[in-house]
């Protein structure tokens, strides 16, 4: 029979933890385009997530050809247009702090995502499998039982030599990955 992996532990705040970092990367875009869009149309949007500020410069500088073809510099062009884009920057900076990826549809827009794998811990031996199954036997006689007898979850902790808990905060089991290391 070949080995088939089994579900160790999902870390479902992990999830939710990464979801909202990717959450606030988009709205730290929203915000940026929002901001750029006083000045110019962001029409690619893959160039305006490198770098919010040239790509924006370089937009402004195109659409007033006259103050282009006075050789001014990019700074000077914005200083004679009374464009201020500290706001901008302080977005990109945000932007980059923040660590999630950030991909692009075919039709180009962006869009993020979080690889849920990375936060679930697999079995990798038929061993490992063989304890995962006594685990999850034996939470279901701890739950059978509880139809007929008031069981004190927060006792089978000590009870299994820690290798499962009962999470009250979170109404779940808990199975104590340290024993599948």
């Amino acid at each position: 029979m070949a080995f088939k992996k089994k579900i160790i532990a999902t870390h479902k705040e992990a999830i939710k933890e990464a979801e909202a970092i990717a959450e606030e990367k988009m709205n730290i875009l929203s915000k940026a385009l929002e901001q750029a869009e006083k000045h110019i149309e962001v029409t690619y949007f893959k160039g305006f997530c490198e770098d919010f500020i040239s790509y924006t410069t370089k937009k402004i500088v195109e659409n007033n050809k006259a103050l282009k073809d006075l050789n001014l510099s990019n700074d000077k062009v914005l200083n004679l247009l009374d464009i201020n884009l500290n706001e901008l920057y302080k977005l990109q900076v945000q932007f980059e702090e923040n660590n999630t990826k950030v991909y692009f549809s075919k039709d180009g827009k962006p869009f993020t995502k979080v690889d849920k794998q990375q936060y679930i811990s697999y079995t990798k031996n038929e061993e490992e499998n063989r304890r995962i199954d006594a685990i999850e036997n034996f939470i279901k006689a701890v739950e059978e039982l509880e139809e007929f007898y008031h069981i004190y979850k927060g006792q089978i902790q000590p009870l299994t030599s820690n290798a499962v808990r009962y999470d009250l905060r979170v109404n779940d089991w808990i199975i104590n990955q340290m024993f599948f290391k």
